[in-house]
Order: C-alpha cells, then sequence, then structure tokens
C-alpha cells in the first residue's frame, strides 16, 4: 500500500508519485486523479476548480447565492451577475432600478441606461407630413426651448426650416419646412444640447434621436393644390352652365363649356415641360376621370386581372385604347341602356306626350351630339393606339383592332360632314322646326343661323377638323415641341377668326361669348409656349396666374354671359313695364278730369230764371259739340 499522494506502479510494484492536484490517483497523470486537494473531481479523472457560480464545500461543488456570478462559500461572493453589484458584505443586489426575477436583474419598466434601469427616456417620432414629435416617459424639471436642441439632416443639400412648439411638459412638435425634394426614408437626428432631467430624479442617457422622414415632393403639393382648384372651378362652370339651361332651355352653353374644358386638359398632353401647378391645374379639368376608373373596373371583371396593371402599363401615354377611352364607352352604354327604358316609359299613356319627343331624339341626334361632344377623347385614345406597336397578349391585339376601326371613323368623320352639309345644303338653309330634317339632324345646326346661309352649317365639320389635328399634333409631335405648339395655337387661332368672320349663332350673346372664349383660349395656348424656353423663367408664377385665370374664365364666360344678359333683359322689361303703367295712370287722369269737367257743364241749375234759360241750353249744346 503507498501512502496518500502515491500509486502502485503495476510492473515495478514501486509507489510513484501522483499529478500534483491529486489527492489520491490510480497513475501519473491528470487524469488518474481518485480524489482531489483542495479541488472538486470532475467526471473526466481531472482536478479542478468548480465551474462559475458554484463553490467547493467537502467533495461537492454548490451553487452560490442568488445573484452571484462566482463566490468562495455560500455567503461570500466574488463577482455579480449582470446589472447587480457587490455589497460591503460580500453580497449582491440588482442595480438601481432593476428588478430581482429567477436570479436575474430585469428592467420590468423603462429602459436600461449607463447600467441603471430608469422610467425616463423620450422618443422622435415622425408623421406622413414630416411632423415631428418628440416625447418624454417623465416630466421635466424644465421646460425645453428651440435653444436646447439642434435639428441635422443626413443629406446636407436638403433646404429647410422648423419651428418648435410645446404641447406640454413631456410633448413637443417640430415642423419641418422644405424648400427641396426629400426622399423617403432620409433620416433626421435631433442632438440634445444641455442636460434633460426628470423630476423623479433621472437624467436622460442620451444625447441624440434618429427618426426617418417622410418623402417630400414639392412639386407633388403644387400639383394637388392646382387639382383640386380646377375640379372646385369645373364645378362652378358646371353649376353654371346648368343655370343658363334653364334660364333659355337652350344647352349650347353647356357644351361650350365642355368642349373648352376638353380643349385645355389635354394640354398635358402636349410636351411642354409645364410647372406642377399648371399640370395639376389642366389634368384637374378631366370632368370623367372617375367614369374612367368605372371602366377600369369592369375591364377587371371582364379579363380577371387587376385593373391597376393595365393603368400602370396602359397610361394615356400608352397604346391600350380600351382604358383610355374607357369615360366615352361607359357613358355610351348608359345612353344605349337609357333607349328601351325611354320606349317602355312612353307606352305609359300620361308620359307619352312627354316622351315622345324625347324618343325622336334617339334618331340620330343623342348619338350626334354624343359624337362631337366625345371626338377630342376618342381621337386622342385612337391616334395613340394606332402610333404604338400593339401588345402580344390578347387584350393588346383586340385594343388595337377596336383602336384602328374607330380611327378610320374618326378621321372620316369631318370630311363626310363637309360632305354632309354640301349635299343637303338647300334643306339646311331652308330648316324648320317641324321637318323631318330638322328631326333627325337638327343637332348639328339647331345653334346656328343657317336661314338662307350655308356658311354657319359648316362650323360643326371645323369644330371636328380643328381637334382631329390637336390630337394628331399632341400624340405625334412629341418631340417636335415648338412646332407642336405652334400648330396648337394655330389652330385655336384659326377657329377664333372662323367664328369671328362667319358669326354662326342665331343669338347675339352667344356669338360674343363664343369668341371671346376661343379668344381666351388662344391665349392660353401662346402663353403655355413660354415654358418652352428656359433662358428666361423669372416670371413663371406670373404666367402661371395669367394662364389660370384666363382659363377659369374661359370656362364659365358664356354661361355668364348668358344669365347677365337674361338679367339685363329682365331689369329692362320691368322698366318698360313701369313707364307703361304710369303712362296708364297719366291717361286715366286725363279721362277722370275730361269726364268731370263734362259732367260739370251738363249739369242745369236747380232755378232758371226766364232771361238765362236760353243762354244756359246753349251752354249745353255748346258742351256737347266741345265733347
Amino acid at each position: 500500500m503507498c501512502e496518500e499522494g502515491y500509486f502502485a506502479d503495476q510492473e515495478t510494484f514501486e509507489c510513484l508519485k501522483c499529478y500534483p492536484n491529486c489527492r489520491t490517483c490510480s497513475g501519473p497523470e491528470a487524469t488518474d486523479c481518485l480524489s482531489c486537494e483542495n479541488a472538486y473531481l470532475h467526471e473526466d479523472g481531472t482536478c479542478r476548480t468548480c465551474p462559475n457560480g458554484t463553490y467547493l464545500e467537502n467533495t461537492e461543488c454548490l451553487e452560490c447565492i442568488e445573484l452571484c456570478a462566482d463566490c468562495i462559500s455560500r455567503n461570500e461572493c466574488t463577482e455579480c451577475i449582470e446589472n447587480a453589484f457587490l455589497n460591503p458584505n460580500s453580497t449582491c443586489s440588482c442595480n438601481k432600478g432593476f428588478t430581482s426575477l429567477n436570479n436575474t436583474c430585469e428592467c420590468l419598466e423603462g429602459l436600461i441606461r449607463d447600467q441603471v434601469c430608469t422610467n425616463f427616456y423620450s422618443n422622435l417620432t415622425c408623421d406622413n407630413d414630416n411632423l415631428l414629435t418628440l416625447t418624454f416617459s417623465e416630466q421635466l424639471v424644465s421646460s425645453l426651448t428651440k435653444e436646447s436642441i439642434a435639428i441635422q439632416l443626413q443629406n446636407k443639400s436638403i433646404e429647410y426650416t422648423y419651428s418648435f412648439k410645446e404641447v406640454n411638459n413631456t410633448k413637443y412638435e417640430i415642423d419641418l419646412d422644405f424648400e427641396t425634394y426629400v426622399a423617403e426614408g432620409e433620416v433626421v437626428t435631433l442632438e440634445f444640447l444641455s442636460d434633460i432631467n426628470s423630476t423623479s430624479g433621472f437624467s436622460l442617457g442620451v444625447k441624440q434621436l434618429e427618426t426617418n422622414l417622410s418623402k417630400y415632393d414639392p412639386g407633388k403639393i403644387l400639383f394637388d393644390k392646382a387639382k383640386a382648384t380646377a375640379q372646385t372651378a369645373g364645378a362652378v362652370g358646371g353649376a353654371m352652365g346648368g343655370v343658363s339651361i334653364l334660364i333659355n332651355g337652350n344647352p349650347a352653353d353647356i357644351w361650350a363649356m365642355l368642349n373648352n374644358i376638353q380643349l385645355l386638359s389635354y394640354l398635358v398632353m402636349s410636351n411642354n415641360p409645364l410647372t406642377p401647378t399648371l399640370r395639376g391645374f389642366f389634368e384637374g379639368l378631366d370632368v370623367f376621370q372617375h367614369i374612367s376608373d368605372l371602366f377600369s373596373y369592369l375591364l377587371e371583371l371582364v379579363t380577371g386581372k387587376d385593373s391597376e396593371e393595365y393603368k400602370n402599363k396602359y397610361s394615356m401615354t400608352s397604346e391600350m385604347f380600351l382604358v383610355n377611352a374607357g369615360s366615352d364607352f361607359v357613358i355610351l352604354l348608359l345612353i344605349l341602356l337609357s333607349w328601351p327604358i325611354v320606349w317602355l316609359l312612353s307606352k305609359i299613356p300620361r308620359l307619352q306626350e312627354r316622351l315622345k319627343p324625347v324618343l325622336r331624339e334617339y334618331k340620330y341626334n343623342v348619338f350626334l351630339r354624343y359624337w362631337v361632344q366625345c371626338y377630342l377623347e376618342l381621337s386622342m385614345a385612337c391616334f395613340i393606339q394606332v402610333s404604338s406597336v400593339p401588345d402580344s397578349e390578347t387584350i393588346g391585339v383586340v385594343n388595337f383592332i377596336v383602336g384602328f376601326l374607330v380611327t378610320c371613323s374618326i378621321v372620316a368623320t369631318p370630311f363626310v360632314l363637309f360632305w354632309f352639309c354640301k349635299k343637303y345644303k338647300n334643306w339646311i338653309t331652308n330648316l324648320t322646326d317641324e321637318s323631318n330634317f330638322y328631326l333627325s339632324w337638327g343637332t348639328l345646326f339647331y345653334e346656328f343661323d343657317c336661314n338662307s346661309k350655308f356658311r354657319p352649317s359648316l362650323t360643326y365639320p371645323v369644330f371636328i377638323l380643328r381637334r382631329m389635328v390637336l390630337s394628331m399634333s399632341l400624340v405625334l409631335l412629341g418631340d417636335l415641341s415648338y412646332i407642336q405648339a405652334g400648330i396648337n395655337a394655330a389652330l385655336s387661332i384659326g377657329y377664333t377668326i372662323f367664328l369671328f368672320k362667319i358669326t354662326p349663332y342665331k343669338e347675339t350673346k352667344t356669338q360674343i361669348a363664343s369668341v371671346s372664349a376661343e379668344i381666351v383660349i388662344s391665349l392660353v395656348f401662346l402663353l403655355v409656349t413660354y415654358f418652352l424656353q428656359t433662358n428666361f423663367r423669372g416670371i413663371d408664377w406670373l404666367v402661371e396666374i395669367c394662364i389660370i385665370c384666363l382659363t377659369v374664365s374661359a370656362m364659365g364666360f358664356q354661361s355668364l354671359v348668358t344669365i347677365c344678359c337674361f338679367l339685363l333683359e329682365k331689369v329692362s322689361k320691368k322698366k318698360e313695364l313701369t313707364q307703361v303703367s304710369n303712362l296708364t295712370d297719366m291717361s286715366k287722369t286725363q279721362n277722370h278730369i275730361f269726364f268731370e269737367r263734362k259732367n260739370q257743364a251738363k249739369v242745369a241749375p236747380q232755378v232758371l230764371s226766364p232771361e238765362n234759360f236760353e243762354t244756359e241750353n246753349q251752354t249745353f249744346e255748346n258742351g256737347k259739340v266741345d265733347a
């Protein structure tokens, strides 16, 4: 038997020394220990210290007390867990604000700042309008001011100003006002220039806060505002047109307003680099936008594909005819659906007399008027379609075929109208409201003074030809901006000269209003050419104001003239009635005096003396003669 610290060698039968850490062993290696000297015998046969968080007691490693990361005995910690500190009595406690939970120190409420759990923290957020909101979790010792912070953007080229507002002691708003474009997600940093303390005694552990800005596009904001302005102006113009129809029963005013709006709304299709304000304004003049959206929804039902896919792929600057002309097809569908409804209602005896004239309009006045009104929009859609390569998809091929067929009709329309007017010249110049020719084709002539005059009947052929050439210019001359602008202005000026020279309208007020509106539109087409050049752009704002004011005046000018003329006529008639009434009163007064005198002459004295009897009779007879 060998003594403690030695083992018996099996070959030599000698007692050899154990590995230094072993109290007893079975061999010379460190893994041959059977017991340890002031150490713990591990499963691999080595003698080592106890794992962290435990201490050696006799031959066992026991766990340290709570919150101790390491210890040398049950009551003597040498190291504490995270977020805890070592007390003078060699025990551990959680740092300020932390809570002991399952042998850990947890910050259950608040945030960890400098190893202290505090409920005092701040937060910076940004809304879609780039309004920054700075909040604190606790009341501040002293309120912040604009001088207490500094705002910085990651992109140093962005120009901005900001205002600082205290909502309450824990909430502040910082309103950023940008002068240039800001990309989505742009980083903004808020730096505290002084210490921030809460009333509970905590100090804010951070000096900077960051958040991301929303996209800011000055052009888009101007675009949206101008578009809303145009829609409001269009609504007012439409209301004025409706009033003028109620006044004189003639829809010519509303047609003229819609025609003017159509012409100006397509200025955005030109290659002119208009300002965002003007683009938004002209786009806002599109009164049929919501109907076009309805057709996109119907297209989605038919094809089973998201209508947004077609809108993005085939916008008005691309080739999809059915989407570009969607509003026209929807209106045509509504007209066709109303036809059988009117026909059925006309069978009711009480409604027969009222609806018979309406039903007669379907042959062919309703469709002729609709074709005239939608001609420009259809022309644009057609020329866009036929000037583009057809899509390989079925819907693309169908669009191209339909667009080509309608294009043939579009091109033929002005020439067919010229031929029609020339062929039926005698009927047109001797037109009456009761003739069958008028009942079928009167919508082309009822506004014009065609009696014994032929040239006024050419107004709509010239009107249609102008729109066809304008649509070709807008679609096909995009790369030749100056030529395009020149043709557009020349068409407007030419049509104005035509109206001024031919004087086609029956009513003088309609003639004056139409010529005035066309002069205004011509000025708009001339003014927009200013934006084609880049050398002198110091008066963009002034040109914008002039164009918008002229456009608004053109939209409601014709209806305004009708309303003013109506009011003047009412005032004039009232004056005439007053004068007639005064003359009548004077006449009655004169007759009253006359008959009073006459009656006095006829009255004989009650007592007549023989001497004057003859004289009175003579006077009575003379009075009869005078009368």
